[in-house]
């Protein structure tokens, strides 16, 4: 799995779409890898083969359920940004990705509104700890292809989590040049996985 991030996002329109391309691109040129990988996207200069190759992927991009992109044919991917900085996770299952820098937010109500109760109850004690939840929260989310809002979404503070009848091993990250930065990954984990 690949994780390809910028600092430096504005959010200008098609650049997430800009990115997505340089991304797949990247990732097209490098191939799938076992270990998870970063590459900042700052420099990247691909082969033109590659990037005609990514432009006719994103050509072909969908939202499916609860507006997560997928491209038919290409591997699963999430896409995050949060404030300047963008995100994009590839893998051979499904997966989701978060990134969340710390802001002023209502911890204690959001958690106690949205989270598992052993989840909130763990916020109320750590508040610093509520951007770190809220990523591993969120990435649990888009691997599964539902809603944030959903109340049904376990605790995210074990690393394996049993979720509408799948199981899902979710990761912290630490994304190069930004250490405030909250990232989390969630990867659906296949049948053979499970049986271990």
């Amino acid at each position: 799995m690949r994780i390809y991030y910028l600092h430096g996002y504005n959010n200008e329109k098609g650049e997430s779409h800009r990115l997505l391309r340089q991304a797949i691109a990247a990732y097209l040129c490098n191939g799938d890898s076992e270990e998870l990988t970063f590459s900042d996207l700052s420099g990247a200069d691909e082969s033109p083969g590659a990037e005609l190759k990514a432009k006719e992927y994103v050509c072909r991009l969908k939202v499916g359920k609860q507006g997560k992109p997928y491209i038919t044919g290409f591997v699963p991917f999430s896409i995050s940004h949060s404030s300047n900085t963008w995100a994009v996770l590839f893998s051979r299952e499904e997966c989701g990705l978060d990134i969340q820098y710390p802001r002023r937010a209502d911890a204690a109500g959001i958690s106690a509104r949205f989270f598992a109760p052993e989840d909130a109850a763990y916020i109320a004690e750590h508040e610093q700890e509520f951007f770190r939840l809220w990523a591993r929260r969120e990435s649990l989310v888009k691997a599964a292809g539902t809603s944030a809002a959903e109340s049904d979404v376990p605790s995210v503070l074990p690393e394996s989590v049993y979720y509408r009848d799948c199981n899902y091993l979710i990761r912290d990250v630490l994304i190069p040049g930004a250490p405030e930065l909250s990232a989390a990954i969630c990867l659906l984990q296949n049948d053979s996985e499970n049986q271990q």
